[in-house]
């Protein structure tokens, strides 16, 4: 569990930074009455992530310990999408949710996928064996597992202290109400809540088409990993638990390309990045066929896995542009 256990240190110090210079330092959204919602979702991952970073550097957990592994990390998922619609509204009165915060969530979400994927790997022998719970530490440094166990009780701490703030709010009647410190008769005040562009129903339409495309072929290769290659007319693989991985990173991405339908004008780095791996991934294919690595035929995934997917993708990223290109300039290009 060497590569999970480094990843969830990652994951841990990314979490960190985000919680301190933003929610703290940046926000303060403990004292923010709008912020209630936000904190509830911050609570319940406190607990979550504690778990994780006492149990995945200590312990192997066999049999039905491993399925509530996968459900622990469902529900993450599940918390995670519920904090990303609430976050909009969290923060705007307080300006709108900053742009490194934005990046950096994004971040967190590609290493939580890599994680994922890369615990299933060395965890899939777990699902078969009797249930028990087996002391087996990582091959790790013994500081790494004592940061991961801090790390563990900060996240706890930390998660109380959004509870505790939440039921706090509320005590004080703070349900939604304007921030305290601005004065709604202010013509200011009413200045600052931009209305978003209108979002084209056709964004939406392509980008939950492509979640739904990636979750779709995410379950086929976890499922039947040895399908493609019979296909292909290639050797069976011998880890299937890499393919695995491959299934379950596609299966992430198709989760954000849902997310960014909600909303591509706020969600739009997820789109740069799906068209990034999507024009990337064929460079990769024509490389290893050109050079026999692949057989020709292999190369045939690439048009719906990727190439249908650069103009739709391309005009989100442009329409974006534009749009806010138009909102620095002073104008309004969001009807069009």
């Amino acid at each position: 569990m060497e590569i999970p256990t480094y990843l969830l240190f990652v994951l841990g110090c990314l979490g960190a930074t985000d919680v301190t210079l933003f929610h703290s330092v940046a926000h303060g959204i403990r004292s923010h009455p709008d912020s209630a919602g936000e904190l509830i979702t911050h609570s319940l991952r406190g607990p979550t992530y504690a778990i994780l970073f006492l149990v995945i550097p200590n312990f192997a957990l066999h049999g039905l310990f491993a399925w509530g592994l996968v459900f622990l990390l469902l529900f993450d998922v599940g918390i995670s999408i519920w904090d990303f619609s609430l976050e909009q509204g969290s923060r705007r009165f307080l300006g709108g949710l900053p742009g490194g915060e934005y990046v950096l969530h994004m971040l967190m979400a590609i290493v939580f996928g890599a994680f994922a994927a890369s615990l299933f790997c060395f965890a899939y022998p777990w699902f078969t064996a009797p249930t028990r719970v087996v002391y087996a530490p990582a091959r790790v440094p013994a500081l790494l597992r004592l940061t991961l166990l801090v790390m563990a009780i900060a996240v706890l701490v930390s998660g109380i202290q959004d509870a505790a703030a939440v039921v706090h709010l509320r005590r004080r009647g703070f349900r939604g109400s304007p921030a305290p410190w601005r004065n709604p008769a202010d013509k200011s005040f009413h200045a600052t809540e931009v209305k978003p562009p209108q979002t084209p129903a056709w964004t939406r339409l392509v980008l939950r088409s492509a979640g739904l495309y990636n979750l779709v072929w995410g379950a086929w290769v976890i499922l039947f990993p040895e399908a493609l290659f019979r296909w292909a007319g290639m050797p069976p693989i011998n880890y299937p638990q890499i393919w695995h991985c491959v299934g379950m990173l596609v299966g992430v991405y198709g989760i954000g390309y849902w997310i960014a339908a909600n909303n591509p004008f706020q969600h739009w780095p997820l789109v740069l990045v799906g068209l990034l791996g999507k024009i990337l991934g064929p460079v990769g294919m024509w490389w290893s066929v050109a050079h026999g690595g692949l057989p020709h035929k292999i190369a045939w995934i690439c048009l719906t896995n990727d190439l249908i997917w650069w103009v739709p993708f391309a005009l989100i990223l442009r329409r974006v542009f534009l749009v806010r290109h138009s909102a620095a300039s002073g104008s309004d290009c969001g009807g069009r």
